[in-house]
């Protein structure tokens, strides 16, 4: 049992969840989940659709009972041997400024064993945010000399926001060569 001390979001944000890890388990009999506590809430399974790389491979098996409290039996489990280091990244889903996460590596062995050496290694725990959701519409009030910029960009992130205004008479596409004109902006940042 691996478990981080509380982790606190300092943006709201969608949090993304990143480790190294190897493991060595019996196949279908032993294996290891991911827990989540949220603000000091219960530990849950983090899902494996939250997984974006290198989710849960493996169930363990329901016909024995291991006899102990948090029993994995059923569960979707790292399971079986892998085949060398792997990075696995997974959604945390939408926190609040200054909510608290905890993350739980738990593992179950039975009695036996099928693998050389059963573990479970884990290294890099990091926690991040996306990148910003950014929301473009379509100028309005334009005429042949002026024109009405309009637009949103949401901070999530712990980086100072920038806005970048590409403009010309023609449409220079996503490559800032092609445009005739370029300013970036700080933001300003929204306190609450």
């Amino acid at each position: 049992l691996l478990v981080s001390p509380a982790i606190t979001v300092s943006n709201a944000g969608t949090a993304i969840l990143q480790f190294d890890h190897k493991y060595a388990f019996e196949k279908s009999w032993d294996g290891g989940v991911v827990d989540i506590s949220v603000n000091g809430g219960a530990f849950a399974q983090l899902a494996n659709g939250a997984f974006t790389a290198n989710g849960y491979n493996g169930t363990i098996q329901i016909t024995d009972s291991w006899g102990i409290p948090d029993s994995l039996n059923g569960l979707r489990v790292f399971d079986g041997p892998a085949s060398g280091w792997l990075h696995s990244k997974a959604t945390l889903g939408a926190l609040a400024n200054g909510d608290t996460i905890r993350v739980r590596f738990r593992a179950g062995w039975d009695w036996g064993t099928a693998e050389p050496a059963p573990n479970w290694v884990v290294d890099n725990v990091q926690i991040s945010h996306l990148a910003p959701p950014i929301a473009s519409l379509p100028p309005t009030n334009v005429t042949t000399t002026s024109a009405c910029l309009n637009g949103m960009l949401i901070s999530t992130g712990t980086s100072a926001t920038a806005v970048l205004v590409l403009w010309g008479t023609t449409d220079g596409g996503t490559n800032w060569a092609n445009w005739a004109n370029t300013n970036v902006w700080d933001a300003p940042q929204n306190t609450g």
